[in-house]
This record gives structure tokens, sequence and C-alpha cells, in this order.
């Protein structure tokens, strides 16, 4: 554990998911090769270079509707509706076949299991602080445990856009009815999660071992290299 700046009084806490709670790496790679291979065989997409169409779509879309590609769930459900329509595809059919796509997306996005040290940690500091999850990405929650581990479970969308953007960090100090001088977030991404909640004014512990210093735009209150580390600093 590495100390920067005396955290003071602690009142609530918010942590990330990914790569935080559990490791999310090899989970994205399944979601991912499972996205490729349904571009590659969809019945609609057969014979089609989707891969080369998809990064014209995501531009038009970003010029269009910036705010859009904070939710990634509805972004991702955009690319494919525009895709299936530009092939031939009806408008109707585009968009129930391209939500049923992500859901389908989503589903093995979310199929591991979260360590059952993460579990309990989380369940010993949910007895003395009111806890939210922060998150830019779309893990199905419920699906992986985590919902009853928290008050809260904030996912970046239009309104609240995504990290290190100030909105989900103040929407949380806002529901947790706690100033943001008196959260700490807990997180693994020096930009995202560090200089976020660092700028919106909430304390901050980094997960980590020192190899993301060279992002580093704000120190973190301290930097922590294993999850557990934190009963003995908050309990």
């Amino acid at each position: 554990m590495r100390l920067y700046c005396t955290p003071g009084e602690i009142r609530a806490l918010t942590f990330d998911l990914d790569d935080t709670l559990y490791d999310n790496h090899p989970v994205i790679e399944a979601a991912d090769s499972w996205y490729s291979s349904m571009l590659r065989y969809h019945p609609y997409l057969r014979g089609v270079a989707a891969g080369e169409m998809i990064p014209s779509i995501r531009s038009e879309i970003k010029h269009e509707d910036p705010a859009l590609e904070s939710d990634v769930t509805l972004f991702r459900t955009e690319v494919l509706r525009r895709l299936f329509m530009r092939l031939g595809v009806s408008s109707e059919q585009a968009q129930s076949e391209a939500e049923l796509q992500v859901c389908r997306f989503i589903h093995v996005r979310s199929s591991f299991m979260v360590p059952k040290k993460s579990f309990r940690i989380l369940r010993q500091l949910r007895q003395r602080y009111p806890m939210a999850a922060l998150t830019n990405g779309n893990v199905d929650v419920e699906r992986i445990g985590l919902r009853s581990c928290f008050s809260y479970c904030l996912r970046a969308d239009r309104r609240l856009q995504a990290k290190p953007d100030p909105s989900l960090f103040l929407e949380a100090s806002k529901l947790l009815d706690t100033p943001p001088e008196y959260i700490m977030h807990i997180g693994d991404d020096p930009v995202t999660d560090i200089y976020g909640a660092g700028s919106a004014g909430l304390r901050t512990c980094m997960l980590g071992t020192g190899v993301f210093h060279d992002k580093m735009k704000l120190l973190p209150d301290l930097e922590i290299s294993r999850l557990e580390e934190l009963i003995p600093i908050l309990l």
C-alpha cells in the first residue's frame, strides 16, 4: 500500500467494476470473439465485409449524436441497426435484430464468476459504508451477482456521461447523500477512475501495481495492489 495523501474522513464508497472486482480481460476477449463470429455468420451478413463497414457507421453516429457513445449498449445497437438497414433490412426488423444480438452479446459478456474474495470484501465494507458501483460498461450486475452488494449501480448513458466525466461520480454523491469529499472511489484505471473521481472532488484509491503511473494525470490518495488491503484501511 502506498499513501500519497491522507484521505481524511470517509463516509461512503464507490467502486469501478471491470478489472477492479474481477479480471475483465478474458471476459471481453470471449465476448469480442462471439461478436466477430456473429458478424461473419449472421444470415443478414453472410458474404458481407461487415467489419469494414462498421468503422464508418461508428464515425457517422459519433458525428450525429456524440452523447450516445457513452451508452455502450445503445451505441452498439445503433451500429448494428444501421448496418442491417444498409443491407436492405426493413427498419423495424433491423431494430429488432440489433437489439437481439446486443442482448446476446451482453449475455456472453456477463457469463463469468466474480471471485468469492470480492464478494466477501464488499459485504464487509457494506456493513459500515453506503456503496455504489459505477461503470462505463454494460455487464449485467444481476447476472454476475454483484447487484446485492451495492445500494446503487450506475451505468454511463446519454445523461450520465462516461468516466472520466464527473456525471457518474456526482450522481453517486447525490444518491448516497454524501458530499464528494467524503466519498472514496476505488478503481483500476488512472484516467477514467482516478482522474475522473479526483476531478469530481472524491477521494481516490488506485488498485494496481504502479505500471500505469506514466498515464497518471492525477495521483490517487492511496494505491493498493490487492483488494483485501481495503479492509484494514477502511474498517
